[in-house]
């Protein structure tokens, strides 16, 4: 576990120096100064990691689809996210829950929508399975199906963002009456491959 827990914290602080930068190299900058038509080819494909709070990284492809428009698929790789959950689920007898979460397993379709170059909003309808904070257990206590969004601000290297999932939520046989919230706390998204 030690050498996990190393790895993961090495890997987070050796991405940040080591990613793609969004920056046009010199030489197109170079081909722009003396041809005006010249367009520099804008990059389609994004592979892209994101670290939440404790130890938690999905990984995610976009496929960029218009000037404003990526679309792709997201999922967990390793490790667990805290959040916050609030649920009024049947299982609480009515009652409204406002609890710690352990967020083991996601995974989805993913939408992000460019609203200026720095901000973009993100969509992902996504199924996620979690542990209570109140679990002593690290089974999947419950799963999730509902609508994750999520608000970005792009910098050089790497993006921060929050997301919010909106959805029912499973204590096993069915989904409940109620809808649930689950907050992650910060995300860190960095972009590995860009092609």
């Amino acid at each position: 576990m030690k050498n996990l827990l190393f790895i993961l914290l090495l890997f987070a602080a050796v991405l940040p120096v080591v990613g793609q930068s969004d920056k046009h190299s010199p030489t197109q900058s170079y081909l722009q100064t003396k041809d005006p038509s010249y367009t520099p080819k804008t990059p389609k494909n994004e592979f892209s990691c994101d670290f939440e709070l404790i130890l938690s990284s999905n990984l995610t492809y976009k496929r960029k689809i218009s000037d404003k428009i990526k679309i792709g698929v997201t999922g967990k790789l390793v490790g667990f996210a805290v959040g916050i959950l609030l649920s009024n689920n049947t299982k609480y007898d009515g009652q409204s829950k406002f609890d710690g979460a352990l967020d083991l397993i996601n995974f989805g379709l993913i939408m992000d929508y460019k609203v200026t170059n720095r901000f973009y909003i993100e969509l992902s309808p996504q199924i996620a399975g979690f542990v209570e904070g109140s679990s002593a257990t690290f089974e999947i206590t419950f799963t999730m199906i509902g609508l994750k969004s999520g608000v970005f601000v792009a910098f050089n290297r790497f993006d921060l963002g929050w997301t919010l999932l909106v959805g029912y939520m499973s204590d096993g046989d069915n989904f409940s009456n109620g809808l649930s919230l689950y907050s992650s706390l910060i995300i860190l998204r960095i972009p590995l491959k860009k092609w």
